[in-house]
């Protein structure tokens, strides 16, 4: 079984959230990976640790903020004990949208952590559109200067880059 699962429909924004974190290494403790990190495999992966403080009833956050928007945490199912503390600290700033426009109309009351996030995966920041158009499910088509000019135009204001 995994180790998290996310309701149907939703696995597209919780991926482009998570990204390489997705897939990341546990560890009880970070301090472990002293002896290897310098000979760390080359690549982009992440680990986490699994022992820290369970975070009391006041520090909980509620599933909805003040643009009234839900948590994508709230569609995750956490199925093993130990990374409940770190998904929660990875997606606590993570909201739903419905789509890019109601992203665009509010994103301009984020806090700079924030995040709003479509069904697609379409992430938006307060400043930033990390923006990637899906050929088929395993590839991505990063668009060429001429191609961003023309949806810079589109998108007068914004602050528009590639990943």
């Amino acid at each position: 079984m995994a180790k998290i699962q996310i309701q149907p429909k939703w696995e597209n924004a919780l991926e482009a959230v998570l990204r390489e974190r997705l897939n990341s290494i546990e560890f009880d403790h970070l301090d472990s990976i002293r002896d290897w990190v310098d000979e760390a495999p080359l690549g982009k992966w992440a680990i986490f640790e699994t022992m820290q403080p369970v975070l009391s009833d006041d520090q909980q956050l509620s599933i909805t903020n003040h643009i009234n928007c839900e948590k994508l945490l709230a569609y995750v199912t956490i199925n093993q004990p130990g990374i409940e503390q770190v998904l929660s600290s990875w997606l606590n700033n993570v909201y739903i949208v419905e789509d890019v426009q109601e992203g665009l109309t509010k994103r301009s009351f984020l806090n700079s952590s924030d995040m709003l996030v479509t069904r697609q995966g379409i992430s938006l920041r307060p400043i930033a559109l990390p923006f990637m158009h899906l050929i088929c499910n395993c590839t991505a088509f990063y668009p060429d200067n001429k191609s961003l000019l023309k949806y810079k135009k589109k998108l007068t204001g914004l602050h528009l880059y590639c990943n």
